[in-house]
């Protein structure tokens, strides 16, 4: 196995591993008063392209520790901005459908975290998303991203928009391919909506905070592994 392979396999093992380490939205009568070292993260998370595979955001401590994940999307949680389109018939896009890049799906994430450095790390995903759906089951990992933030002790860390942008069709004869991550400030439309859902976290969200990171290189990848049966994931062989 090449250098890239045991990354890719320790990914994957990583993922599996942090599974049962799921960060959930707060209740809206969330405060931060008497959190202690607890500090809240609020993010437009989302996704662009195929559709067929439900997503994870990993994140991790800088320089070891805790892990967690958040999801970006599944079939159940509830999405706040962007459509999924269903596509002609005989187009290069996904038959079960996807998200144009320039609506992308997204969900308001406000979670409480412990005081500290992170850094979004990966994202990873598992098809078929579909409870019933024909799609052929795989896995599917990325680069190591690195978008680093800091979260302070009572107070938000406001990351903007957040989105993941993979290939409109996936097929598994194709075991890994191109992966945008795009970031934008939001704040005018995310406050409206974390005002209304999140009155005890109140106010304005602070200035938008994100370090730099190698998510603007042109050679970010995804890496797609077939379950045994194998097949394409529009559901042919």
């Amino acid at each position: 196995m090449n250098a890239r392979m045991h990354w890719v396999a320790w990914l994957l093992g990583a993922a599996a591993l942090v599974s049962g380490c799921a960060l959930d939205n707060v209740g809206s009568n969330y405060s931060l008063q008497e959190k202690g070292d607890t500090g809240i993260l609020v993010a437009a998370l989302g996704r662009a392209g195929a559709i067929e595979f439900d997503m994870n955001a990993v994140v991790r401590s800088v320089g070891g520790g805790r892990t967690y994940t958040i999801i970006v999307d599944n079939s159940t949680v509830q999405k706040d901005f962007g459509q999924v389109v269903i596509p002609p018939a005989h187009s290069e896009a996904s038959d079960w459908g996807y998200v144009p890049a320039a609506v992308p799906l997204e969900r308001l994430v406000v979670v409480p975290m412990r005081a500290g450095e992170y850094e979004i790390s990966t994202v990873n995903g598992q098809a078929p998303r579909f409870k019933g759906s024909s799609a052929s089951p795989f896995s599917i990992v990325s680069d190591r991203l690195g978008l680093r933030f800091s979260v302070r002790p009572g107070q938000i860390t406001y990351l903007g928009s957040i989105v993941f942008g993979f290939p409109d069709w996936l097929a598994t004869s194709h075991p890994h391919g191109p992966l945008r991550v795009l970031t934008a400030d939001t704040r005018e439309r995310d406050a409206k909506l974390f005002n209304e859902r999140y009155p005890n976290l109140g106010g304005n969200l602070p200035e938008r905070t994100l370090s730099d990171g190698p998510y603007s290189s042109p050679n970010l990848r995804y890496y797609l592994f077939v379950s045994p049966e194998g097949g394409d994931s529009r559901g042919g062989m």
